[in-house]
């Protein structure tokens, strides 16, 4: 599941499938719908699937499609009312308990508590999508669960997602 949610993300198939970056595209909604599906039948039957279930990976792929179901809020909640016990008795990651938090917060144009949710402004320029909750306190809260400073996380960004400078010569790309 976590494969192809990064997959229809990006465009880059996993090993062994050899469709398109447009084909992956094309089935975001219906990887989302059925991943989103699939997370729903292992809450009902074991809860948030924290790492003594699953383990490190398995938590981390199973949250993944919870962090991406924006067509279904419902189940992004159920998420948010499962993890925290899991955090707190160690099964589960607080950094993405985090993402999700802002995550649901963003899907009801609430602000952020860890500013983990960004968008490109119309200028290009990385910014939150949604005003963060006490901006002046959010990097210890970051600190909290794990996470970076708020202006390293936009460098991060940055990095991951720069344009190329069409005006530079390809060999410096």
């Amino acid at each position: 599941m976590a494969a192809m949610d990064q997959a229809v993300r990006t465009g880059v198939a996993p090993l062994g499938d050899d469709r398109t970056a447009d084909e992956l595209f094309a089935l975001w909604d219906q990887v989302d719908a059925a991943n989103s599906s699939r997370m729903e039948e292992v809450l009902d039957e074991y809860g948030w699937p924290g790492f003594r279930l699953v383990g490190r990976d398995g938590a981390s792929a199973a949250w993944l499609p919870i962090q991406h179901a924006d067509l279904r809020p419902e189940l992004q909640a159920r998420g948010l009312v499962l993890m925290p016990t899991a955090v707190e008795a160690g099964d589960a990651d607080s950094s993405e308990w985090a993402y999700l938090v802002d995550r649901v917060r963003v899907g009801n144009d609430e602000p952020q508590l860890y500013g983990t949710q960004w968008r490109l402004d119309e200028n290009g320029a990385w910014t939150p999508a949604t005003p963060i909750e006490n901006e002046d306190g959010v990097d210890q809260r970051r600190s909290d669960v794990g996470l970076g400073t708020l202006d390293e996380y936009r460098l991060e960004l940055e990095a991951a997602y720069e344009m190329p400078d069409e005006s530079a010569p390809a060999s410096t790309q």
